[in-house]
């Protein structure tokens, strides 16, 4: 993954796509939802109970060996469980952001693409009235245009929705009219290798099963003497078994997810690049075509066809964007690794 911050800037600062003066940042929005997001608030609160409840074992001598080293595994798994919290929100928060965000382009798209229809219409009719063209080819070019138009009726209608959604993750914290823009995150390449390697430290359901292994081996060892019954032995080694193979049946989940989520991530890394190739492509075709205009070789009609074209190819690029980082923070969900490097450094 070491190409992926160097394809990720090459996209961000040589295209102007989604770029606003005054749109608020991914960062400032994930930094909003993190303060005022009640997942965060109601884990730290579980924390910070199960630390209370160490301190009171701790000091109470009377706190035997197995009730002391729950609590101290209690207060280990609720604080891996906050650092996984924050990175299901930042992936939250980043699938709505930018859900937002293409919207927001989306709407110059649609507009320029009625532009386009309507103009073709006041062509058709003009060629209509010199009888160059049929009523056939006026009724067609009106039902595009009706279809352009309700497109873009539905996508105004649905913007603001798609705003509240990613509002209510700051509890309505957001100006309002808000815009937002391209997230400028420089994200952390990672080896498949050390995302699974350590997965086990930063899943909290890999540190569970983990957990309750080792309490299965020290229930073990307390049971294998001469003053316990063999039927308490058996038994505790009946579920040391069946803590060890569920760790086990865990451990193979979260790898197979680690490399599915990894390999999306160079799936989407290569569309992007795609969608790049197209826009370059469609700009040159906009180039020759603007000279071609000036020159009086084409229509403006045909100028403003390759106008919506790159439009379009911008708006691809941005959704193969998009799907890029949605796509690095599903890997950081499954891997329990920061790979969008978003949170600067769970806390």
């Amino acid at each position: 993954m070491k190409n992926h911050i160097l394809v990720l800037a090459v996209l961000a600062s040589g295209s102007t796509l989604a770029q606003s003066t005054g749109a608020l940042s991914f960062q400032s929005v994930l930094q909003l939802a993190l303060e005022k997001g009640s997942d965060v608030a109601n884990q730290q609160t579980t924390l910070n109970t199960a630390r209370t409840d160490l301190q009171a074992k701790t000091e109470d001598p009377s706190t035997l060996i197995v009730p002391l080293t729950q609590a101290q595994q209690s207060v280990q798994l609720e604080s891996l469980k906050l650092d996984f919290v924050k990175l299901q929100l930042a992936q939250n928060v980043l699938s709505s952001y930018l859900s937002v965000l293409e919207a927001q382009e989306n709407l110059n798209v649609l507009k320029a693409q009625v532009e386009l229809d309507q103009m073709n219409l006041d062509i058709n009719k003009a060629k209509l009235s010199s009888k160059n063209a049929t009523q056939l080819d006026v009724s067609k070019a009106q039902n595009t245009l009706n279809s352009s138009q309700q497109d873009l009726k539905n996508a105004q209608s649905n913007f603001p929705v798609l705003k509240e959604k990613l509002n209510a993750f700051t509890g309505g914290a957001l100006p309002a009219n808000f815009t937002v823009s391209q997230p400028n995150l420089k994200l952390v390449s990672h080896k498949l290798e050390d995302l699974l390697d350590q997965s086990e430290s930063n899943l909290p359901t890999l540190l569970q099963s983990a957990q309750s292994v080792a309490l299965a081996q020290m229930n073990v060892q307390f049971a294998d003497n001469d003053y316990t019954p063999k039927s308490t032995l058996d038994s505790a080694r009946a579920s040391l078994q069946t803590a060890q193979r569920n760790q086990q049946g865990q451990r193979n989940s979260a790898q197979s997810s680690i490399k599915d989520a990894y390999q999306s991530v160079q799936n989407t890394l290569e569309r992007s690049k795609f969608s790049e190739e197209d826009l370059k492509n469609a700009r040159q075709t906009l180039s020759q075509d603007q000279t071609r205009f000036k020159n009086g070789l084409i229509s403006k009609y045909q100028l403003k066809q390759s106008e919506v074209s790159v439009l379009k190819s911008e708006q691809s690029l941005l959704q193969a964007r998009d799907s890029y980082l949605k796509a690095v923070a599903g890997l950081a969900v499954a891997s329990g690794m920061d790979t969008l490097n978003a949170l600067g450094g769970i806390e």
